[in-house]
């Protein structure tokens, strides 16, 4: 250390501390890095205001201080006897306005990165640039280590007097000064206990940070420097909160964080949210304070909670009297507050912060210029910071890193909190769920859906029927060297139907089919909707105990099957389609008891999150609108689709009936094609296939082991059933540049899709989003109160429209949970959807967490009151209105404080050239005894359809 030229020498506070700590961290980020920037118009008398300037820097130490670490067991902070500040000056008069502009903001940018050397005194630097004649940019960039917000005014006090006294050669009247030392003096004679005790009792019980709302995903660490939001609200508005401020007791700081408090709960779904709220730090009972050149500034801990019915005048007023409270221990430092919670070490407090700038104002008379156009432009190590700027029109920034968020969604964050400012003033007398969660734009933007006429009043063999009309003599189906015209098609399961009818088969009635891939299989699905009844397609490679429950569950009249096909002992009766399946001699006639659109189609079995298979039951209204909502959205009428997925698998469905309704040829495929890739390209040449839909990880293993032109019949390409990665996408543009790829998502009780996603050639940052609802559909993001959260807020996604099904045969308190009612919740259909024959009960038998009071805002984004359906999966809406996929609910841990969605780390990985699939896991990988849970992170450039494995294997601990 260099001991001459040294005036002083004293510790750090704790918050100088943390500030060098993150400027050491990251030293060309930007971080804390202060730039003051203003207009100066009209005869600027540059000597004088330099002179004035290091007269400030003479006088005030904080001005002259370095700071020391290396070798020391704490830093010191080192004011220097004399030093001599930098100055740079420009000239852009030969510049128009926009492009002194643009120059400036790329000067700021590099200015910010380049940082300063703590090491050496003065840390601060100068640039003029003269714009006109008459008029400078002035640009004051300094470290926040020096001097805080409160600082800024009374160095240009300092400053302007000055520069007046040399102006007229005078002595400047100066106010005493009060050393930055004294405070560092005042600190260390605290005594803490009772401040230990009150932070104590203040964050018992808290242990997470806040989430932030719209975080980016998929996105590397940026290197860009934060960005501001800027909104300045209008006088109108600005004089009524300071009207209600008035009228309550309020202080506008109190209306803001309020606001702020309202917002990230609004995004995170948490009935308790914690953010910094910065203060002066400025303790009163220490003398001169209020002149001190330093930094006092401190951010504290605010934990609100947030109930629903509570009044928010009451709550605002409790909201003051809390930062009343913490005033009296605003100078305890922020790691000491943090060690005395309950948050792990390493997790911060919070992740935004609130200031309100109310700062003294300097002025001085006698100036030869004005100051106009201020910015004061700074950045934190935090995401997220609100600026409040206290003026005739209130002023909003958001000072944001744009690795984590997008500047459309913090134009949106702006958006929401002046309407919750808005709302304070039009309904001082709501309660907190009154308040709107959505602004007008987006409620515009999350109700606006597409809707489409489609024959509701038709089943889906009728609308077959029609095609058959149209090209009796068109190939309707295909099977290896045996094929069906429409014509034949329609005569063989008109034949069949008599067959089924024979064996008292009617509307209501169950019929299972379990076939080998054969045309038959096409036959016997239309055979029983002619029939009346509603089909159960079963797979006979299932094991014997799941079709013997999937039997005994739907209890169907008949089954219909191969005598080749290995089956439970069952007392179903049996038709076996190897065997005599004539028709009788005297042909049966129609039933007069026709289907109804909402009668069943089929019960199709899904997985269950116990293990223990549901039957959802599918209406002809639910597959007509699933059926006919293709033509919207896929430009291309089907040629021939390839159908990849057996029966028993809800995709089938998508394929057999928008081919046979479009008049295209349905291609079956040998059984296990997909485990032969080369036959499997040999069939789409050879049969000119143009449609085909399966799941990501099948079509990532085409692509990469066959040669593109065997697929260039490929006219669209849908994959569904699995996220859909982006090393896919990019290997589909790469490959099949001429051929459409859509990424489709919807659960089976939607039937089969809910929303869909063109992916284009130019792909966006992030993971391949599931895009827009189709037509007659809506979808919701909700928390756990139903209630809608806005545009780029994580929820759980609920799904609503023609496609939601009936629910699940024979479990009608799993229905009641899972399809939520809205009409009884709006005081409409209090009967529910009604009782089939041992089928959904009535949905009103739902828990008493899913119920809701009438007029609840759910049901008020519907366009009629409606069934949720609940997907268990979690989603948010992109600014843009696309919709991105984030997992499963039940894939979100808790660790270390934080709560950590596994399907986003794994989006983000997968998002890496290098990365092809990857699993995250969280899973001891110490010994028992001292077992700590950590992510597992499992990735490698693998061939696609790995992931399963490689998922059992790392849950395995293998």
């Amino acid at each position: 250390m260099q001991l001459e030229n040294v005036a002083d020498i004293y510790p750090l506070s704790p918050v100088q501390q943390g500030m060098l700590f993150h400027a050491l961290s990251a030293p060309k980020s930007g971080v804390y890095v202060e730039q003051y920037c203003c207009k100066l118009q009209g005869d600027l008398r540059i000597p004088e205001f330099q002179d004035a300037w290091q007269k400030v820097i003479d006088r005030q130490p904080a001005l002259r201080t370095a700071f020391l670490w290396e070798g020391l067991d704490e830093p010191l902070q080192i004011v220097r006897q004399t030093v001599t500040a930098t100055w740079e000056q420009d000239d852009w008069r030969s510049q128009s306005p926009p492009q002194q502009e643009e120059q400036l903001l790329t000067f700021l940018a590099c200015d910010r990165t380049s940082g300063f050397d703590l090491l050496q005194a003065p840390i601060i630097r100068f640039r003029l640039i003269r714009l006109q004649t008459d008029a400078y940019q002035f640009i004051w960039s300094f470290h926040h280590l020096l001097a805080d917000g409160w600082s800024i005014p009374l160095i240009w006090q300092e400053v302007l007097t000055c520069y007046a006294a040399n102006c007229h050669q005078t002595t400047p009247n100066l106010p005493p000064l009060h050393l930055y030392r004294d405070y560092i003096a005042w600190l260390q004679a605290q005594d803490t206990a009772t401040a230990e005790s009150f932070w104590r009792s203040q964050l018992q019980g808290f242990g997470e940070p806040t989430p932030l709302p719209a975080t980016r995903t998929g996105v590397g660490l940026s290197t860009e420097p934060y960005r501001q939001h800027i909104q300045t609200l209008s006088p109108a508005l600005t004089a009524a909160l300071q009207s209600l401020a008035r009228q309550h007791r309020l202080t506008l700081n109190t209306l803001l964080q309020g606001a702020w408090a309202l917002l990230l709960h609004h995004y995170s779904s948490q009935d308790e949210v914690t953010y910094g709220s910065v203060v002066s730090g400025r303790p009163t009972a220490l003398k001169g304070v209020e002149t001190m050149v330093g930094l006092f500034i401190n951010t504290l801990p605010m934990r609100v909670s947030i109930e629903p019915n509570q009044p928010l005048i009451p709550w605002l007023q409790a909201r003051q009297q809390q930062l009343l409270d913490l005033r009296q221990y605003e100078a305890t430092p922020l790691a000491d507050i943090q060690r005395w919670s309950d948050v792990p070490a390493g997790c911060p407090l919070f992740e935004s912060i609130i200031v309100f700038e109310n700062y003294p104002a300097a002025s001085a008379p006698d100036l030869t210029f004005a100051i106009h156009d201020i910015r004061y432009l700074e950045q934190s190590n935090y995401p997220l910071a609100l600026l409040i700027i206290p003026k005739d029109s209130l002023e909003l920034i958001l000072l944001y890193n744009p690795a984590r968020f997008a500047a459309a969604a913090i134009a949106g964050l702006q958006a929401h909190l002046e309407m919750l400012l808005t709302t304070f003033v039009e309904q001082p007398q709501a309660t907190l769920a009154d308040i709107p969660r959505l602004t007008a734009a987006a409620h515009q933007q999350l109700t606006t859906w597409e809707t489409t006429d489609y024959p509701r009043d038709r089943t889906i063999y009728e609308l077959i029927e029609a095609q058959v009309e149209q090209t009796p003599d068109a190939t309707a189906v295909i099977f290896q060297d045996q094929n069906l015209t429409y014509a034949q098609l329609n005569q063989q399961a008109n034949q069949l139907a008599d067959i089924v009818r024979s064996h008292g088969v009617g509307p209501g009635d169950r019929v299972a089919l379990c076939l080998n891939p054969c045309l038959e299989r096409i036959v016997s699905i239309l055979a029983v909707l002619k029939a009346g009844a509603a089909y159960v397609p079963l797979d006979p490679t299932y094991p014997a105990a799941r079709l013997d429950h999937c039997l005994q569950d739907t209890g169907p009249r008949l089954l219909i099957t191969q005598q080749s096909v290995a089956l439970p002992e069952t007392s179903v009766a049996v038709l076996y389609l190897d065997g005599d399946v004539s028709s009788p001699h005297a042909p049966i006639l129609p039933s007069p008891l026709l289907p109804k659109p909402d009668d069943l189609a089929y019960i199709i079995y899904t997985s269950g999150s116990t293990g223990q298979p549901k039957g959802v039951m599918v209406s002809h209204r639910n597959l007509v609108h699933s059926t006919t909502a293709r033509s919207h959205i896929y430009p291309e009428t089907v040629g021939r689709f390839l159908l990849l997925s057996s029966i028993a698998f809800d995709s089938s469905v998508a394929g057999i009936f928008w081919t046979l309704c479009q008049g295209g040829t349905l291609v079956l495929p040998p059984e296990r094609i997909e485990q032969d890739l080369q036959q499997l390209a040999s069939l789409i040449a050879q049969q000119q296939i143009t449609h085909t839909l399966c799941v990501p990880t099948l079509y990532a293993l085409l692509l990469e082991a066959i040669n593109p032109q065997q697929l260039a019949s490929l006219r669209t390409v849908i994959v569904a059933g699995e996220a859909c990665p982006r090393t896919l996408a990019q290997q589909h543009q790469t490959r099949l540049p001429n051929t459409r790829l859509y990424n489709e998502y919807g659960p089976t009780e939607a039937t089969v899709w809910a929303t869909a996603y063109h992916i284009p050639s130019d792909l966006s940052a992030g993971p391949i989003p599931i895009g827009h609802p189709i037509p007659n559909t809506q979808v919701h993001i909700l928390d756990k109160h139903l209630q809608p959260l806005p545009i780029g807020a994580i929820g759980e996604l609920y799904i609503s429209g023609d496609g939601v099904t009936h629910g699940y045969w024979n479990q009608p308190e799993k229905t009641a949970a899972t399809f939520v009612d809205m009409r009884a919740r709006s005081g409409v259909g209090e009967q529910g959807i009604g009782n089939r024959e041992q089928g959904v009960g009535n949905r009103e038998q739902g828990t008493d967490a899913n119920i809701q009071p009438p007029n609840h805002p759910a049901t008020q984004l519907l366009s009629h009151p409606t069934i949720l359906y609940k997907t268990g999966d979690l989603a948010r809406y992109r600014s843009d209105g696309t919709l991105e996929w984030l997992g499963r609910c039940d894939r979100q841990v808790k660790m270390r404080g934080y709560r950590i969605e596994l399907g986003e780390i794994e989006d983000a990985l997968r998002s890496q050239p290098t990365v092809q699939e990857a699993v995250v896991v969280a899973r001891a990988i110490a010994p028992p005894a001292e077992s700590v849970e950590n992510l597992v992170a499992a990735l490698a450039t693998l061939e696609p359809g790995q992931a399963d494995t490689l998922l059992a294997a790392v849950e395995g601990g293998n």
